[in-house]
């Protein structure tokens, strides 16, 4: 019998899966941190069937979860809001949440979105040189259009960026992760009474009016965490993506000619392979199965723990061609980046916006983009949930 294999796994490439991972085609059972056993199922095909399969539970309270950490258990077990929810329960949340995420919204929020993103990039090329993509473009950009969408002050971005980081940090310690979720919560608290006082258009005002208080509505603690829930997934696995794809662009000469000369269809299409290729959720997506589930000859029983790691699937090459290479021209659309199925991210639209905006905007304001550091001497997240760069120093 071969050895289990152990969860997560190390990558040796900063931009591709870990190895392991990838050999674990379709599915193979590893070792989670806590001893036990759960299914790693990196096959692109198996994977769509599986995240669309509601035998599967993303309830962390339920026997079998599989947890990364003691912090990993506590925080999502503490956590009240529609991601941790199935069936019926999370269908009606997400239904509630839904018209703040529509692809009629989000195209309506693009002219505001590429009116921020020139802003941020004329403050970029007048200020100093070199200057780090991070925290001049990548993370403002993503981080003030959640707040605008939620009613959240952007000036209280510093105490949210601090927290949401310790809280995906792999290696915080269960009371630094306990500490930063009580005062992300804290802050929700009076942000979520503030809008009860004075509400606006936003969607914590509608949440905090509408549903607190009203019959069959939202209990306190679910509001507050939906919308922490809300600011934390809008923001930082955006900034992320928008740094790595940066990054990837400049790593070969012509990369960024198509963001700076292609129609929309092309930039689309060259977006849609940056996410297939990247995939910046680290800790992949984890179930635990509620009834026996065959898979081919195998099964997967109830109460074993699941994890989809997309950044696997959509490196599977039955299913992409040389899918370990960069190919801005493919036809990528049907990538698992943003999930699939019941529990996919309900800002995948807005969040595509803001890509194909600034990966576009970049090219053409700063065609003689380059790093300013050594590619080696980059540090990326690799003990985070969601995976990054720390920093990205560029000139022009």
């Amino acid at each position: 019998m071969s050895q289990v294999r152990s969860y997560p796994m190390a990558r040796t490439c900063p931009f591709d899966p870990p190895p392991d991972m990838l050999e674990c085609r379709p599915a193979e059972k590893v070792r989670m941190p806590s001893g036990e056993q759960a299914w790693l199922v990196s096959g692109y095909e198996l994977q769509r069937v599986l995240l669309a399969d509601r035998r599967l539970s993303s309830d962390p309270r339920r026997p079998g979860f599989p947890f990364l950490s003691e912090a990993d258990a506590a925080f999502r077990r503490s956590f009240n809001a529609f991601g941790f929810m199935d069936g019926r329960e999370h269908i009606r949340r997400r239904h509630l949440l839904g018209g703040y995420f529509t692809n009629r919204r989000a195209a309506s929020m693009r002219a505001g979105i590429e009116a921020l993103t020139a802003t941020l990039l004329d403050r970029l090329a007048q200020g100093p040189r070199p200057a780090d993509l991070v925290t001049e473009l990548a993370l403002p950009l993503p981080t003030v259009v959640i707040c605008d969408v939620l009613g959240v002050p952007y000036a209280d971005h510093e105490l949210f960026h601090q927290s949401v980081a310790t809280i995906v940090s792999v290696g915080a310690t269960a009371e630094e992760v306990g500490g930063a979720f009580r005062r992300l919560r804290a802050y929700f608290e009076a942000l979520v009474s503030a809008k009860q006082r004075d509400p606006g258009d936003d969607l914590v005002s509608v949440l905090a009016v509408e549903q607190l208080g009203a019959d069959g509505g939202l209990p306190r603690d679910e509001v507050v965490d939906t919308a922490m829930l809300l600011l934390a997934a809008g923001h930082e696995t955006t900034a992320n993506m928008i740094a790595l794809g940066v990054l990837v662009l400049l790593r070969e000469p012509g990369r960024m000619r198509l963001f700076r000369e292609g129609d929309d269809a092309a930039v689309a299409r060259g977006t849609d392979e940056l996410l297939r290729y990247l995939s910046v959720v680290h800790s992949g997506l984890r179930r635990v199965a509620v009834e026996d589930i065959p898979i081919g000859d195998r099964t997967i029983r109830a109460g074993e723990g699941v994890v989809l790691p997309n950044e696997a699937a959509n490196r599977d090459p039955s299913v992409y061609d040389q899918a370990g290479e960069v190919d801005l021209g493919r036809d990528a659309h049907q990538h698992l980046a943003f999930g699939y199925g019941p529990h996919h991210c309900i800002g995948r639209r807005i969040a595509e916006v803001q890509l194909r905006v600034i990966f576009r905007a970049v090219a053409r304001a700063l065609p003689e983009l380059r790093l300013a550091a050594d590619f080696a001497d980059l540090r990326f997240k690799h003990d985070q949930a969601i995976y990054g760069v720390e920093s990205l120093p560029v000139t022009w």
